[in-house]
């Protein structure tokens, strides 16, 4: 009986997180992209096909650091006015307290190993750690942008749907242009 209990008690904890809602700090996936970017102090693109692009090199306030680690920039991505992702960006050489902080808030956090390569040949240790839920995905990469960058990216199922179907809809122009 005791077993059925603590198993029913993590089941309902592992529950509680799959419905929580993905963000950074106060910017919730989902919120107002608008609000979010201007308390941010972001710079947007004019809308395109209804998907705006928000960034800022010099985060205000909480959002200048993630897991204690100073943010570089934060660039945000909304679909009709919503936040759709948020993408943080870091010093690669702070990832594992970074990845540690997201560990202990994603149970299931799936991480795999690998190795990039520069264009000289040198080679460096990669980490690409990913967790779904309903709400959408959370996706850490040691080495973003460039060797020396990190990102944590938090993406919405729908902006995840939304892309999936622009990119199905270019496969089928492409296929009609041979």
């Amino acid at each position: 009986m005791r077993n059925v209990v603590l198993l029913a008690g993590l089941l309902m904890s592992q529950a509680s997180f799959a419905n929580e809602p993905l963000g950074f700090k106060e910017f919730e996936i989902g919120g107002d992209l608008a609000a979010y970017a201007q308390s941010a102090g972001m710079r947007c693109m004019p809308p395109k096909e209804g998907v705006t692009t928000c960034a800022t090199s010099t985060p205000n306030g909480s959002a200048s650091t993630i897991a204690g680690v100073q943010v570089e920039r934060i660039y945000f991505m909304g679909l009709q006015g919503r936040l759709g992702d948020i993408t943080v960006r870091f010093s690669s050489a702070r990832f594992a307290e970074v990845l540690d902080a997201y560990r202990a808030r994603f149970a299931r956090i799936k991480c795999k190993e690998s190795v990039v390569q520069n264009r000289m040949g040198a080679k460096f240790d990669q980490t690409e750690c990913e967790h779904e839920s309903a709400a959408g995905l959370v996706r850490l990469t040691k080495r973003g942008s460039n060797l020396d960058t990190a990102e944590v990216s938090l993406t919405s199922t729908e902006l995840i749907k939304f892309f999936s179907r622009g990119a199905e809809e270019d496969r089928q122009k492409a296929k009609k242009d041979i």
